[in-house]
């Protein structure tokens, strides 16, 4: 009886302090949430603002360095926010500033960055490569004036997609048009070996692919 009645103590406290535990979790989580009121421009402007229009798994780091795993998010790329779907299926802003964002079979994602030519420390980049160089993927929308139709008293208003590349070579940041010139520039005193690099490995610098692959050769000369 007396082990009976240990063994029973013991669930309960087990249970207490499953509930406590799932409190503190739900509560961190609600720290993280804002409402979501939808896109204002979506009344007035064609397209979507998104990244990709469909909600992805992903692993969340905030700016405190708390790490929230698989959430389902999308992100907009025209007021660079996310927002993600709660297992209720209620869409939500996060409430703390993010610092990265992995998106499960996309890429990494980061911000904090001090572009000089471009945006602010919340502008989203992706992480292409990383070592002695890193190779940065800028996605962007902005609302743009489209046609003016026959019946239009105003030209309608439509989201624009806008894709940069920037290399960082020490602390110096450098757009890349994905074209050769702009990459020996970059790399002035290289230029020999970077020349045959591309000639024996048939690159094609415009391929997002052979770019990065071409990056990580040039990683090897610093």
């Amino acid at each position: 009886m007396f082990a009976f009645l240990n063994l029973k103590d013991m669930i309960i406290r087990f249970l207490f302090l499953f509930l406590i535990f799932s409190g503190s979790v739900f509560a961190q989580t609600q720290q993280q949430t804002r409402k979501y009121y939808g896109d204002k421009e979506s009344e007035y402007v064609e397209g979507s603002p998104y990244l990709f229009d469909d909600f992805r798994t992903a692993t969340i780091l905030d700016k405190s360095g708390q790490l929230f795993n698989d959430f389902k998010v999308k992100y907009n790329l025209f007021t660079q926010e996310a927002i993600f779907m709660n297992k209720e299926g209620v869409v939500e802003k996060f409430g703390n500033p993010l610092s990265e964002i992995r998106i499960k079979n996309l890429g990494t994602f980061k911000n904090g960055y001090a572009n000089p030519m471009y945006g602010t420390s919340n502008t989203l980049y992706e992480v292409l490569f990383k070592d002695k160089l890193e190779l940065l993927k800028l996605n962007v929308k902005k609302i743009e004036d489209g046609p003016l139709g026959y019946n239009d008293a105003h030209p309608p208003k439509k989201y624009v997609s806008e894709t940069k590349y920037y290399l960082i070579i020490n602390n110096k940041w450098v757009e890349v048009t994905k074209s050769k010139k702009s990459l020996i520039k970059a790399f002035n005193d290289k230029e020999t070996l970077i020349n045959e690099y591309i000639s024996k490995n048939n690159l094609n610098i415009s391929n997002q692919n052979d770019l990065i692959s071409l990056i990580t050769y040039c990683n090897t000369l610093l």
